[in-house]
């Protein structure tokens, strides 16, 4: 099936609150809405949808489906257990749930969700293939449209990769680089930069993307190297992932930066850079060459899937 896929950039270039979506045209006339969170350039286009497929539930890729009902939604079968936006809040931000309700119904997510087609990885969607990228989001799905690859929030921000929510992971979310790698696309679209990333730039985008989570490392474990033992909660506010907390819904940004702290120092002194006490993390001596040790590591596995690959494509041409 021949297919072509064009980004929709949403308002604000796709920065949150908002998210880009995708338009996709099969061959057998299909018009296809991947993701509802463009906003007003969805207005354009919402007469020419046959069908919508959702990457996950978070509010930026949901907020506009309003817009569209009455077409057929697909939405991921981890998803679809979730029919309305008090459940999402107790699963996405279960201490500050009202907060985070709070948030998503400002932003006109529907008080109930569409009753949807389900999927999971290895269906395939009207000639587009859910690929499982699960680090972000226990649901959340990259989708493969022939050639092009939408990566959803495997967004390549300059921020890094976002694992706030409860059910993220960030060793998770390194897999899900290496997943991205080894399907070597020949254009990678995402929900939040409003620009194409082709193949010969998309090794280097992956190593920077993922190299964030080692710069706020650094950050963190600078702060322990002074001040520690300190527990995660007392290293949010501090500038060291979020530059500031918006005074709007801050308690929610502070429940995720902590959320994210909290992992990132699990990761790393799983590593053998940082050690846990009953009074909070330390630093390992020597932590700073611990650190680039697996920095190096890391990057390089990413690297090496992205090279294994495009050999193994050279082999069989």
């Amino acid at each position: 099936m021949v297919m072509k896929a064009y980004l929709i950039v949403g308002e604000r270039s796709g920065k949150f609150p908002y998210s880009n979506s995708l338009l996709v045209k099969t061959s057998s006339n299909d018009t296809i809405l991947v993701d509802a969170g463009a906003g007003t350039p969805l207005r354009e286009i919402i007469g020419k949808i046959d069908l919508v497929v959702i990457t996950h539930y978070q509010p930026d890729h949901i907020r506009f489906l309003n817009m569209i009902r009455g077409k057929k939604v697909y939405a991921p079968a981890y998803d679809t257990a979730y029919r309305s936006l008090v459940e999402l809040a107790k699963r996405f931000a279960p201490p500050v749930w009202r907060t985070w309700y709070e948030m998503a119904q400002s932003l006109g997510v529907p008080q109930e969700l569409p009753e949807p087609m389900v999927y999971e990885e290895g269906d395939i969607i009207h000639g587009i293939e859910p690929i499982l990228l699960p680090g972000h989001l226990r649901s959340h799905h990259a989708l493969l449209i022939g050639e092009t690859l939408f990566g959803a929030d495997m967004d390549l921000t300059s921020f890094g990769p976002w694992y706030g929510n409860p059910e993220s992971s960030l060793e998770g979310i390194i897999a899900d680089a290496c997943v991205i790698a080894e399907l070597a696309p020949k254009i990678y679209y995402s929900s939040h930069i409003p620009y194409t990333v082709k193949k010969e730039q998309l090794p280097r985008a992956l190593v920077e993307y993922i190299d964030k989570v080692f710069v706020h490392a650094e950050r963190i474990l600078t702060v322990l190297d002074i001040e520690g033992p300190l527990k995660p909660e007392k290293l949010v506010g501090k500038g060291l992932i979020y530059p500031r907390h918006p005074s709007t819904y801050r308690e929610l940004y502070m429940f995720f930066e902590e959320s994210m702290i909290g992992k990132l120092l699990e990761y790393l002194s799983a590593a053998g850079v940082a050690y846990k006490s009953r009074q909070g993390y330390t630093v390992h001596s020597g932590w700073r060459e611990r650190l680039e040790e697996l920095r190096n590591k890391t990057l390089g596995i990413i690297s090496d899937c992205w090279r294994q690959e495009t050999i193994h494509r050279s082999g069989i041409r």
